[in-house]
């Protein structure tokens, strides 16, 4: 755990690797401990982007914490799998693994990781093009969350929300939703990635909906949103504020600094 915190990923898989060798060989087997292991291994391999490898470790896992029936384990597990699977918008299979986790979180009475898994089975219907049903399940973990008082998943679930309601065409909502995101996010840390990517969303749909000033006054007062938006599309997102405020000169810049980005990314190639 160690090596993995400190980001040396490959030295941590082979240390996870030699204990699962070892794991078998104890007087009584402990198959939670195996399956703990092997998941590890999982998100080594997936950390690494080696994604079949990931997906190999992550199902002899499930087969070790299934002899143990630890539902909150079986649960985890098939959640990562699904993450996986979305992460290389396979969203079909990844719908089928959240699905798995949350029926394996209720029966394993763990409220979070249900939630958890339905913000990843929103996610998969609305980059499925089905955003009613997507709404529908985030809305209702939005509001789950904030029941068991639980701010930063709600807030988890409401960026996908607001992203979903935007390729739905629902300006109304997005409206309706963006302010609850703005109560929310004082109550959570600031710079976590979850406020990050709030705030990068929140800057997106201000654009959409023609509100240029404070877009840009988003981008530019939360320098930590470039973590979450990548060069390009930060830049490009700046250009329109401009241009929509009619400073076609500073629109030009930011263009243009899109441009070189995607030029050295391209000659790098």
């Amino acid at each position: 755990n160690y090596l993995f915190m400190e980001g040396k990923l490959e030295q941590a898989k082979e240390t996870f690797k030699t204990a699962a060798a070892h794991a078998p060989k104890l007087k009584e087997r402990r198959y939670d401990l195996e399956g703990v292991v092997e998941s590890s291994i999982g998100v080594c391999y997936r950390k690494l982007g080696m994604f079949d490898s990931a997906v190999y470790h992550y199902n002899r896992a499930l087969d070790f914490c299934k002899k143990t029936e630890k539902y909150e384990d079986i649960a985890s597990t098939y959640y990562n799998i699904g993450v996986l699977y979305h992460l290389n918008k396979r969203y079909e299979e990844a719908l089928e693994q959240g699905k798995l986790a949350a029926d394996y979180a209720r029966k394993a009475k763990d409220t979070l990781m249900e939630l958890y898994a339905n913000t990843l089975i929103g996610g998969c219907y609305c980059n499925m093009g089905k955003y009613a049903e997507a709404s529908q399940i985030l809305k209702r973990n939005v509001q789950k969350a904030l029941e068991i008082e639980y701010p930063l998943l709600a807030m988890s679930s409401l960026s996908p929300l607001l992203s979903t309601y935007q390729l739905w065409n629902k300006k109304d909502s997005v409206r309706i939703f963006l302010k609850k995101g703005e109560e929310l996010i004082h109550q959570i840390p600031e710079n976590s990635p979850t406020a990050l990517e709030f705030y990068g969303t929140q800057a997106s749909l201000y654009n959409w909906i023609g509100e240029f000033q404070k877009s840009l006054d988003i981008l530019t007062n939360k320098s930590l949103i470039q973590t979450q938006l990548p060069y390009d599309k930060y830049h490009i997102l700046m250009a329109r504020n401009y241009e929509g405020l009619g400073n076609y000169q500073k629109a030009f810049h930011c263009m243009q600094e899109a441009c070189i980005y995607k030029d050295s990314i391209f000659d790098g190639k």
